[in-house]
């Protein structure tokens, strides 16, 4: 999971030298994270079944092979088209990162333990952004971007020698799953993908709007933006991990995923609340804020409860896809319309509406996403 969002960060870290080393526009900075999420969302489902068909070591492999190549190409960037391949293979790499982990947790983890080896593996994206965060200045600051670019390279370049001896090479191609169940799995997949359609449109704007709006409306500093940033991706990181664990043994992820829905809606109207009635309001919506983002760790320990180990990487690259579509579609939109309006309370309703449409999703559906029986784990790896 952290190599597959290496470069995402690196841009961000990197984007002052980007510019002016290689006279790059803004937009055109803007253009290599589309197209890095763009690849991600047509190439997860093949992620997902080719850690089906040839194993979750596989396309570890691939995965790791292709954020290091992302990161030295960047590095060795004399033109705006070296970052656009740069970003090509970023995006095939953060296709592969959640079919193969929970591929991997399918097949070779027991069930009463997948809750928090999920959790604990959705949060390797914010563990990248640390990684980020704390290498490129470092480095930058006794040598220049490109040894940074190439250090972070060596992140994935290393994980790919290690995940090669510790996972077991694929034994079996043979589908474990009963045709009925598969059919049952493949609907839940359905619903679980338009949910996190709808969750990730709503969870692109935390990342970005947050401090824009603490800034700009509230009149913080940025040492307090940043630090409402950095709390949200502890919160985050803490959520993950936890939550997955209470619903180790969950009968009802309908509710649970409904009910992260709920809380990312009230999150963006506490901040709409913080315009008039005071930063305080901002500050309980930073937490909640942190706390919804742990959807996307049940949203996975459900995918795998309920698709079955034969077709858990095609599923996990499904429901990733749906979420990259969704990550794509509201920044450049709302960043339009605060601009033309010229404030935030349009954007925050729109984004409490997408989240309070989630959750209604979740909800409406708890019938389709109750676990089904779980298959042995250690057949198909």
């Amino acid at each position: 999971m952290v190599a597959g969002s290496l470069l995402q960060f690196a841009l961000g870290a990197l984007a002052p030298v980007l510019l002016d080393e290689l006279s790059i526009q803004r937009s055109q900075l803007g253009l290599l994270q589309s197209v890095l999420f763009l690849i991600a969302g047509v190439a997860s489902p093949g992620a997902g079944h080719l850690a089906d068909t040839r194993g979750a070591r596989f396309v570890f492999a691939g995965t790791f092979a292709s954020g290091a190549a992302a990161l030295v190409l960047l590095a060795a960037a004399q033109t705006y088209v070296w970052c656009i391949a740069a970003a090509i293979c970023g995006g095939i790499a953060a296709a592969g990162a959640n079919p193969a982990t929970n591929k991997a947790i399918a097949t070779q983890i027991p069930v009463r333990r997948q809750g928090p080896v999920v959790g604990i593996k959705q949060s390797g994206v914010q563990l990248s952004a640390v990684v980020v965060g704390v290498l490129v200045p470092f480095i930058v600051s006794f040598s220049n971007w490109r040894i940074a670019a190439l250090t972070l390279a060596a992140v994935p370049g290393v994980m790919l020698a290690v995940a090669w001896r510790v996972l077991r090479p694929a034994t079996a191609t043979i589908a474990l799953t009963p045709t009925g169940r598969r059919g049952t799995g493949l609907r839940s997949i359905k619903v679980l993908t338009l949910y996190a359609v709808f969750m990730g449109m709503g969870t692109a704007s935390f990342s970005l709007y947050i401090p824009l709006f603490g800034y700009e409306v509230l009149q913080l500093s940025l040492s307090a933006t940043g630090l409402a940033v950095a709390l949200t991706g502890g919160i985050g990181v803490a959520a993950r991990v936890l939550v997955p664990q209470m619903f180790g043994d969950a009968t009802d992820f309908g509710m649970m995923l409904g009910g992260l829905g709920v809380v990312g809606s009230c999150a963006v109207l506490l901040f709409l609340a913080a315009g008039t009635a005071g930063v305080a309001f901002f500050w309980a919506a930073v937490v909640l804020c942190g706390l919804a983002t742990s959807w996307n760790a049940v949203t996975m320990l459900a995918v795998m409860r309920r698709a079955g180990q034969d077709i858990a990487g095609l599923a996990a690259g499904t429901v990733q896809r749906g979420f990259f579509l969704g990550v794509m579609v509201t920044p450049p939109v709302l960043g339009l319309l605060v601009d033309r309006i010229g404030g935030y309370t349009s954007v925050w309703l729109i984004v409490a509406a997408v989240f309070f449409i989630g959750g209604l999703i979740a909800f409406a559906a708890r019938g389709a996403l109750v676990p089904l029986p779980p298959s042995p784990v250690g057949a198909v790896t």
